[in-house]
């Protein structure tokens, strides 16, 4: 790997050309004017400021906050989870901060991301963070950023169509012609991609660039086909996101001010995405996507809803894919770059695979079970047509 500079500063980032410097001190977007004053609020209030003294002054204040040392944050939970799960950070986003709750999972994928590519010999590397649909990638983007700015790490963010560059010296827009292979060190450039498979990938051009220093980091659904022409067989990492637990759960829920029961119903039913709890807050939309996953179920002809369940253990979404097979990791606490695997969302979700297959004639269950393959990601759904036989 090339010898990077090291610093903080635009001109360690870009070079000391007098070219350089005054092209960026200049270089503007239409509609960057408000972002970038938005962002050099993030510069101010959290550049050089480690997240960990966020962390421990809102563990201390929930303790202060709640009689007998009992977080507000926290519902019929005890003091261990207090210090063990998660924590909130807030963005200056308008009046009132926008909070973001900072699950343990967050900080293992920096941790992992951060040592892969400090490892790394390739001066282009680049990562894709993914997971299940509606789980919190756009949230670790935020997080990944407010890392970086913590350390005082020059980092690069894509926000709605334009480049900005954090540095020691503030917020600076990427101009058009400054090329890749012109960066002097490491920078991550964190993207949150919500385009569809075929859409053109922010950032793509700087992954493939083999000259380019940038670390692009891309955050988008599990769908490999998304990430296809932007990665690299051997520059190219993939982390997988692995799904929310009940007791982060009761931490959203007392955030976000949401019903726990209804919730929970939630969580039982229909899985661990903090977007559908969001979502289903009212009686009419959790009825009418219950509909929705009956129907899917019971009206895709068989050998077709069976087909899209194999294809998601290739990262190919779809509608069955969202509302029917969680992606997780095979263990929760391995490697993020590790193997990952599908498996029906919730047992209720199970439940109803099995009741629907019943429903069939013993030859096309047997069908549908020889026809399935025996891949190790696969295996909980091989052991439901198993069953059915």
């Amino acid at each position: 790997m090339s010898q990077f500079i090291i610093g903080s500063s635009l001109e360690d980032v870009i070079g000391s050309s007098s070219k350089a410097l005054d092209l960026w001190c200049s270089s503007t977007s239409a509609g960057a004017y408000h972002a970038q004053g938005l962002f050099e609020t993030f510069h101010e209030r959290f550049w050089g400021r480690n997240i960990k003294d966020e962390e421990v002054a809102w563990r201390v204040s929930q303790s202060a906050n709640k009689p007998n040392g009992h977080s507000e944050m926290l519902m019929d939970a005890d003091d261990s989870e207090m210090t063990e799960g998660g924590y909130v950070i807030g963005f200056p986003l308008g009046p009132r901060d926008y909070k973001i709750l900072v699950r343990e999972e967050y900080g293992r994928l920096y941790d992992e991301l951060d040592t892969w590519v400090n490892s790394s010999e390739k001066d282009t590397v680049s990562a894709v963070v993914t997971g299940q649909a509606g789980i919190g990638k756009t949230a670790w983007i935020y997080y990944a950023l407010r890392r970086r700015l913590g350390e005082g790490k020059p980092v690069m963010w894509y926000f709605s169509d334009t480049w900005y560059l954090f540095v020691d010296d503030g917020v600076f827009v990427k101009p058009d012609d400054f090329y890749p292979m012109s960066f002097k060190q490491r920078v991550w450039v964190l993207v949150d991609h919500h385009g569809e498979a075929g859409s053109t990938v922010p950032g793509a051009s700087f992954a493939r660039d083999p000259w380019s220093p940038l670390f692009v980091i891309l955050a988008c659904s599990p769908n490999a086909a998304i990430w296809k022409g932007f990665e690299r067989s051997d520059r190219t990492t993939t982390c997988i996101m692995d799904p929310w637990t009940r007791q982060e759960m009761h931490q959203f829920v007392r955030l976000r001010n949401l019903d726990l029961e209804r919730t929970t119903e939630i969580y039982d039913k229909f899985g661990p995405m903090p977007r559908l709890w969001m979502h289903l807050r009212d009686q009419c939309d959790l009825e009418r996507y219950e509909s929705q996953v009956r129907w899917l179920i019971d009206t895709k002809p068989p050998a077709e809803f069976w087909r899209l369940i194999c294809e998601t253990g290739y990262l190919v979404d779809s509608d069955v894919s969202e509302k029917i097979c969680l992606v997780s990791r095979k263990d929760a606490l391995s490697n993020p770059r590790g193997l990952h695997i599908v498996q029906p969302i919730t047992g209720n979700i199970e439940s109803l695979l099995l009741s629907r297959l019943l429903e069939l004639a013993p030859f096309e269950r047997l069908e549908l079970y020889e026809k399935f393959p025996t891949h190790n990601n696969l295996g909980s759904f091989a052991e439901i047509l198993l069953k059915s036989c």
